[in-house]
């Protein structure tokens, strides 16, 4: 828990290196003692994806975000959702603007079915979607 916080205050004063490392140790710990599908892995999936994103390595951060996108799956919560736009955010990134659609319409199919229209996720998807329809035509 301790390393986990370590990384995400790297991460908040964009310190990335070292909130790397922070989050490799913790995911390394936890893949000892826990099974591979355990809900606290996507936790760490998640920032690491957030971290390679923000260093622009959007192939990590894919790769991440797609291990948290697995363990998450088998549910409906909002936190898929959530990862659903990160990864619509980087396929953005990257042009790959049918795929980010793709990505957006899911997540905010998820977040109707589980928040009110205008919680601020929602209206965020929104916009996204939007945006790249916009850049489609």
């Amino acid at each position: 828990m301790c390393y986990n916080n370590m990384g995400l205050v790297y991460g908040d004063i964009e310190k990335y290196s070292e909130a790397l490392d922070c989050h490799q140790k913790v995911l390394t710990i936890r893949q000892n003692i826990l099974p591979n599908d355990h809900i606290e892995l996507e936790e760490i999936y998640q920032n690491l994806g957030l971290t390679y994103q923000s260093l622009g390595q959007f192939d990590l951060a894919l790769k991440h975000f797609n291990q948290s996108l697995l363990i998450f799956k088998k549910s409906r919560h909002s936190n898929l959702a959530m990862i659903l736009n990160h990864i619509g955010n980087i396929y953005e990134n990257q042009s790959h603007f049918q795929d980010a659609l793709s990505n957006y319409q899911q997540a905010l199919t998820i977040y109707r079915q589980l928040l009110p229209d205008t919680y601020n996720d929602s209206v965020q998807t929104e916009k996204n979607i939007q945006n790249v329809i916009a850049k489609l035509d």
